[in-house]
């Protein structure tokens, strides 16, 4: 030993340090602290000065951070002024002796570099061992050197041995702290990808019975198509021969009218009827009574046409209607007149038969019409339905498509939020592991400073009996001046503070720092999800039955650092839960309309009914109760004062007459009731006079002038022939359009329309009348007889009464105007009352 330790005896104390010294080398033997120090050529030895120099950037450029001899982890480097563990170049200086090992790890672990004194850059750092620009840690380690004084130097390893320890100390501290923040931010994001896993079970169940109940609904609404499909066949097909029948009665009876057409023709005429005997005055009464018969050929020959109708109550009708012309006549319709020489002429008598036939014709075409609109009531009702079908069958298909894209997505969520789960609690695994390495390092590493602290020691009390260092508290750490480092931001700090509990004696060492920093707070801060506002409701997946509608926001910025996790970015809502055949739904009663009657004109005449209508609001599927309803529609009485003669009609409108001038009807009465209107309305008001027979004829174009109107009148002539009331309206109707009829006039459009319900071409009369009223038109109808009612209301729309004004005779309308100005005008003014008499005054 004394040759191994080769001390130079200078004085006497070098002699009593080499004694105790192999006192304690006899006493410790092999120790490694002893040998340690023991070591080279002195003998005493510490550690020689060395410096190094860290720098963030190749080309030694960037933030530099400078370390003297000593160990340094992750946070004493940052706290040294190393701003992250970026180092790509490095100075070493010092003497030869001095080495620089850089780690990889905070703990002085993974690859190891090192490096002598000199200058290193990014390159040269990776050519001596660094595998990239990672350092974590690093050791300055200088050479041995004589020391003059072995006390004095021992307490100086002993204190910077102390300060590594605390500095190890902190630095495992600081990243304890760090795990556990990853660790916390970890298992929260394994919590949130749990909870949304949950949450997705009942995605998955929500889209598994959408799924269902889409599939369901498809398949019942299949068989309510087919279903329905079949009943409109049925219903169609049914109607279509109704109507295919219907028409063959019209064309039946039109072949009845068409039998001796020209009644002014003697060979017509006689092919028609037969008159037995001369004609004379006294037998006229006889032959109104049914005196005269039909023609053997026409009689014949209406017989085969009749049997072929197509229902046994039209035959029966027909047999009746022949067996009356047979028999003594008492109807309304077989009223004729004899001539001025007493005689009832083949052809007044044929123009009666064909009369006669003329009204089933018009009563046969008008159930064709109605059967038509039946028909085309049905087949609209049925392409519509049809249609709806078609459109629930595609908003089915669509909430099918959607519910199972939801089950899909909910799916194919479920297996990522599954992989993100099994991602984490590896990442949990690998940090736990990472944590219990740590703490055996930081453990291990605090150890051997220790054991190399007390070894120090024990050499030390040999050489100084007795001394003892200043013994001080733990430390006491304040706030951290951050909770957290913003995007960009370092880390934070947190002052430490210690007391010192004995003071030293003997030479021991004095209270070392009682002050210091430690890097804290340096977790990225959380970050939570946030999301953009909702789209809109996107349209219901069905129209009727209950169905769902979706809206959906996107992720403006996701979770980051253990934020809360982003809510479901899709919403979902019940509608349309109104059940599919649901009944219309109506509104509130409306205010009672205008009175269709100003006054009341009699018992014979159509009283003044005003009317309340609810409107639909809401349309159904199901039952809705028609416009004429009670439910819809309610009318009552009104303007039941009687109407006072010579009245005169105000207000502005523009009337057109349409008067009937066939052969059969009494063209001059209808003048006498034309010239009243005429003659009892203001100057306010506009008439136009047009006839119609076999052709249409215009008296006259709408004016206000009341002596053009009176002179036309009076020159009219009847246009003769049958009543072709199709073509009469559609000269009014051309007349509307011609002349500017209504428009910019603040009154009412009214087509006054005198008839005996049997024009020749009924079916097309009623077209036309549904284009007058389709313009705002208005249709008022003298009707000459009661039996085709039916007719004439089809031709006015309902309510039927309102617009039909009914008369027995030709010749009762020539005495009634005013019942047709009660029926035009808003007011009525009665002529101004005579003064009272001499003998009213006594009598009063």
């Amino acid at each position: 030993a004394f040759r191994t330790l080769k001390m130079k005896v200078q004085r006497p104390r070098n002699c009593l340090v080499l004694l105790l010294g192999c006192a304690f080398l006899l006493t410790w033997g092999t120790s490694p602290a002893l040998a340690a120090v023991l070591a080279g050529n002195s003998s005493r030895s510490m550690e020689a000065p060395c410096e190094a120099i860290v720098y963030e950037q190749g080309g030694f450029t960037g933030w530099s951070a400078t370390f003297s001899a000593g160990y340094y982890m992750y946070g004493p480097m940052i706290s040294k002024g190393a701003e992250n563990n970026q180092v790509s170049s490095l100075k070493v200086t010092g003497p030869a002796g001095c080495k620089v090992e850089l780690y990889e790890h905070g703990n002085f672990n993974g690859w190891k570099a090192t490096f002598g004194p000199g200058t290193y850059d990014k390159e040269q750092i990776k050519d001596g061992g660094a595998e990239n620009d990672q350092v974590s840690s690093l050791k300055i380690i200088a050479p041995q050197v004589i020391l003059a004084d072995p006390v004095t130097e021992l307490n100086d390893k002993v204190k910077l041995l102390r300060h590594h320890l605390d500095d190890h100390k902190r630095a495992c501290h600081t990243q304890a702290e760090e795990r556990e923040e990853q660790l916390r931010v970890v298992r929260s994001e394994i919590t949130q990808l749990s909870a949304a896993l949950a949450g997705n079970q009942g995605t998955q169940s929500h889209a598994k019975n959408g799924l269902t109940k889409a599939k369901e609904q498809r398949q019942q609404m299949k068989g309510d198509s087919e279903r329905m499909e079949q009943q409109c066949e049925m219903d169609l097909g049914s109607i279509k021969l109704q109507v295919e029948k219907a028409q063959e009665d019209v064309e039946i009876s039109r072949k009845m009218q068409s039998i001796g057409s020209d009644c002014n023709a003697g060979a017509g005429a006689a092919s028609l009827v037969e008159i037995r005997g001369p004609p004379t005055k006294r037998r006229g009464a006889a032959l109104l009574r049914g005196g005269s018969r039909l023609g053997a050929n026409a009689k014949a020959t209406l017989e085969a046409l009749g049997r072929r109708l197509s229902s046994e109550a039209l035959r029966r009708e027909f047999r009746e209607a022949l067996a009356a012309w047979q028999a003594p006549c008492k109807a309304v319709s077989c009223d004729i007149k004899p001539g001025d020489d007493g005689r009832v002429s083949p052809k007044q008598r044929c123009l009666a038969v064909r009369a006669q036939l003329r009204k089933m014709q018009a009563g046969l075409e008008l159930d064709f019409v109605k059967l038509q609109q039946e028909q085309a009531t049905k087949t609209r009702g049925c392409d519509d339905r049809a249609a709806l079908q078609q459109a629930r069958a595609k908003e089915m298909q669509r909430g099918q498509v959607e519910a199972s894209k939801s089950l899909s997505d909910a799916v194919a969520e479920r297996a990522s939020l599954e992989a993100q789960r099994e991602s984490k609690q590896q990442e949990l695994k690998a940090l736990e592991k990472t944590k219990k390495e740590a703490r055996k390092e930081c453990t291990t590493g605090g150890n051997e400073f220790t054991t190399e602290i007390q070894d120090t020691l024990k050499l030390r009390e040999v050489l100084l009996p007795g001394a003892r260092d200043c013994r001080v508290g733990d430390w006491s750490w304040g706030p951290c001046s951050q909770v957290c480092a913003a995007d960009g931001g370092g880390p934070g700090s947190r002052n430490g503070t210690r007391s010192p509990m004995a003071p030293a004696e003997k030479g021991g060492l004095a209270c070392t720092s009682l002050e210091t920093t430690m890097a804290c707070g340096s977790a990225p801060c959380h970050q939570d999800c946030v999301m953009k506002p909702y789209d809109s409701w996107a349209a219901c997946s069905s129209a009727c039955g209950g169905g769902t509608q979706a809206r959906s926001r996107q992720v403006k910025r996701p979770p980051r650092h253990g934020g809360l996790a982003c809510p479901v970015g899709e919403e979902r809502r019940s509608c349309n839960m109104q059940a599919c055949d649901a009944p219309c739904e109506l509104g509130e009663w409306t205010a009672w309309g205008k009175c269709s009657r100003t006054c009341s004109f009699g018992a014979e005449a159509s009283e003044g009914r005003q009317s309340q209508v609810k409107a639909i609001v809401e349309p159904g599927a199901g039952k809705c109760p028609a416009a004429d309803a009670k439910e819809r529609f309610r009318d009552q009485t009104c303007n039941e004062r009687p109407c006072s003669e010579n009245s005169t009609c105000t207000g502005e409108q523009d009337i057109i007459l349409l008067l009937d001038g066939s052969d059969i009807a009494n063209f001059d009465a209808q003048l006498q009731l034309a010239l009243g209107i005429v003659s009892g309305s203001s100057a306010a008001m506009r008439f136009g006079v047009v006839a119609y027979g076999s052709k249409p004829m215009v008296l006259s174009s709408l004016s206000d002038s009341r002596s053009k109107l009176q002179e036309a009148l009076a020159s009219a002539k009847a246009p003769g022939g049958d009543p072709d009331l199709a073509a009469g309206e559609a000269v009014v109707r051309s007349l509307i359009l011609a002349t500017g009829f209504g428009p910019g006039r603040a009154g009412p459009r009214t087509v006054v329309l005198l008839t005996d319900g049997a024009p020749t071409d009924f079916a097309g009369a009623h077209k036309v009348a549904l284009e007058l009223r389709a313009e705002g038109v208005r249709l008022l109808v003298g009707l000459v007889g009661s039996s085709l009612k039916q007719n004439a209301c089809s031709l006015v729309g309902e309510p039927c009464d309102v617009n039909v004004e009914l008369a027995r005779k030709w010749e009762e309308l020539s005495t009634q105007p005013l019942r047709f100005l009660a029926a035009l005008c808003d007011e009525l003014i009665a002529p101004p009352s005579p003064p009272p008499s001499e003998v009213d005054r006594i009598q009063r």
